[in-house]
């Protein structure tokens, strides 16, 4: 059985909620609101995939916390998570090809096992926490202005 979370407030909720409905697939989906980084970590660990579909990201910083919080990933190429979702986390569809978005869904179930979120998880917490950014950050200005 697959049910389906969306999280946050939108200006598409109602139509989501409204076409949830008519693809049979209201009573399997659940629209949460906003939640607290406590609510939003819990609600994380009910989950086994994390799919986004964005079209533009700056950086992905949900994809990223959900990975980082074990779940294998399907993204979009929009900008941001491609860059840090690896063959070990997850996938990245092309953005506005719900085919693809569904195959991507397929094969992260069918392959649920080999992904190695543990290691992952690892991975881009090394890579994303606040020192190691902090002191990429210090580098470009040392780069760009001298010591």
């Amino acid at each position: 059985d697959i049910e389906l979370t969306v999280v946050g407030e939108g200006n598409q909720r109602k139509n989501l909620v409204a076409t949830a409905s008519k693809l049979g697939i209201g009573e399997r989906t659940n629209f949460k609101s906003w939640m607290s980084k406590d609510s939003l970590r819990n609600e994380l660990q009910k989950h086994h995939i994390y799919v986004h579909s964005s079209l533009h990201e700056t950086f992905g910083l949900a994809p990223l916390e959900a990975m980082i919080s074990g779940l294998p990933a399907v993204v979009t190429r929009c900008g941001g998570p491609e860059y840090f979702i690896s063959s070990n986390s997850g996938l990245v569809v092309e953005p506005k090809n719900a085919e693809a978005m569904a195959k991507g869904i397929e094969e992260v179930i069918r392959n649920y096992d080999s992904f190695n979120m543990e290691v992952e998880s690892t991975r881009l917490l090394e890579k994303y926490n606040t020192a190691s950014y902090k002191e990429r950050i210090q580098q470009v200005y040392t780069d760009a202005f001298g010591s």
